[in-house]
């Protein structure tokens, strides 16, 4: 499972139109990126990531939020910022909503709200990755992150998901966005108006999945889909309109 991530029930984000337009107009973002590596010894399967490996998924992040994969282009670019390693079991074998997930933020985050902070780690219960919103900077700043699992970076071990989709899958959270199978067939889905409604995430690449009886196959080839990385290349015009907005509102 990439996450466990679910969307609340009123849309913090919900705005006219013409605001979403506005935002969408604006220039580029210079997002740095903090990459925060957790291990249990200084072995590759300990978790023990090479430099080269986190500019290989930086550069699938810059690639995937420019549209040079097939999707619409976003105001987004992403800037390597920093790089530590810690040795640390409690922090490398690391379970969500946990007491070492916060003290491992508190001791290591950096950067402000515009800062993309992600913990490389051992995920635990089968996690991919997890995020946070940007509404929820207002409330735990020092909570705000990206977690992503070693083993799914460019070139790891995750079978199926090994191309660096994950963290932006993550990223697209942090920015804003929902599953695209959120709220199901209801009428709010993802908030997103050019997403195609989804009764539930696709785990396959199947192109004429058709899950509710709205227009529109099911959006299997979106990022923020479920599915395999192998199938996985676009945002929505509308999703980068959405992070935009997003960006605007809560971390400017």
């Amino acid at each position: 499972m990439r996450d466990a991530l679910v969307a609340p029930g009123r849309d913090p984000m919900a705005r006219s139109t013409e605001e979403v337009a506005r935002a969408a107009s604006k220039g580029p973002v210079i997002v740095p990126a903090a990459f925060h590596v957790l291990a249990l010894d200084q072995t590759a399967e300990g978790g023990w990531v090479s430099d080269q490996q986190l500019e290989d998924q930086l550069a699938v992040l810059n690639a995937s939020f420019s549209g040079a994969t097939g999707g619409a282009s976003s105001r987004f670019v992403f800037e390597f910022s920093s790089v530590d390693r810690t040795i640390k079991a409690r922090w490398f074998l690391l379970t969500s909503g946990t007491r070492a997930e916060r003290r491992m933020k508190a001791a290591l985050r950096t950067g402000g709200r515009d800062t993309l902070n992600v913990y490389v780690a051992d995920l635990q219960g089968g996690m991919l990755g997890w995020a946070t919103y940007p509404w929820q900077t207002k409330d735990n700043l020092a909570g705000d992150a990206v977690m992503l699992d070693f083993q799914a970076l460019p070139g790891g071990a995750k079978a199926a998901y090994d191309e660096g989709d994950t963290l932006v899958h993550e990223t697209g959270h942090w920015l804003g966005l929902f599953h695209t199978f959120a709220n199901g067939c209801e009428q709010e889905g993802d908030s997103v108006g050019d997403t195609p409604a989804e009764a539930s995430p696709s785990y396959g690449c199947s192109g004429d999945r058709d899950t509710c009886t709205a227009d529109g196959l099911d959006p299997v080839t979106n990022f923020m889909d479920y599915s395999p990385d192998a199938c996985m290349f676009a945002f929505t015009p509308g999703q980068a309109e959405r992070m935009g907005l997003a960006w605007d509102t809560y971390r400017a």
